[in-house]
């Protein structure tokens, strides 16, 4: 999860929008940049002087409340890009943890029909010596071989819901999505297999 929090770019970028909308409010809050103007006429009409020049200087004033009406406008704003932030993280935290338990449960189911394939195998080869033998049915051995074949088909659907755990939780982390992941630690309290 802190993997997750710390890699995706996403937060990254809320991080980022929330320091810009901070920013802002020194913007919104200043007064605007004054002007200065120079005019200059060559031979002024009412001059006695050859030429004329006018020096300006302004500065545009707003209301005051304008102004804190604005600037808190601005930290409004803000804060609710930091509410985002925070909303993001906790999606982020929830994603990361059920994709990851996801993937741990899939690699745990994937590990128990391994070893129940190779029971079903052992229980398959002892029905057909049996059957050989002339002391059991061969619906056993064919029962034993169904039941492979299903279990086959589990471990397909099992690399399926992997595979996309796997692409999922890459995808959290920023990393190419068939990028391999450390096996996930044993459950406490589960027997072990």
């Amino acid at each position: 999860i802190q993997e997750a929090l710390a890699r995706h770019p996403s937060l990254r970028e809320a991080r980022s929008a929330w320091g810009r909308a901070l920013a802002h409010y020194p913007q919104v809050t200043a007064l605007p940049e004054p002007t200065l103007s120079l005019e200059v006429a060559p031979f002024t009409l009412a001059s006695s002087h050859p030429y004329g020049q006018t020096v300006r200087l302004a500065q545009r004033l707003s209301h005051p409340q304008t102004v804190s009406l604005k600037g808190a406008v601005s930290l409004a704003q803000a804060e609710a890009s930091r509410e985002g932030i925070s909303e993001r993280r906790q999606a982020l935290c929830a994603s990361a943890s059920m994709l990851f338990d996801e993937y741990a449960l899939v690699r745990r189911l994937t590990t128990l029909n391994t070893e129940h394939d190779a029971l079903v195998e052992q229980l398959q080869r002892s029905a057909e010596a049996s059957y050989q033998v002339g002391g059991g049915a061969q619906r056993a051995s064919l029962s034993a071989s169904l039941e492979r074949a299903e279990l086959e088909r589990e471990r397909n659907a099992l690399r399926a819901r992997e595979g996309r755990a796997l692409a999922e939780l890459n995808g959290l982390l920023n990393r190419p999505s068939n990028a391999p992941l450390p096996p996930p630690l044993p459950v406490v309290g589960l027997p072990p297999l």
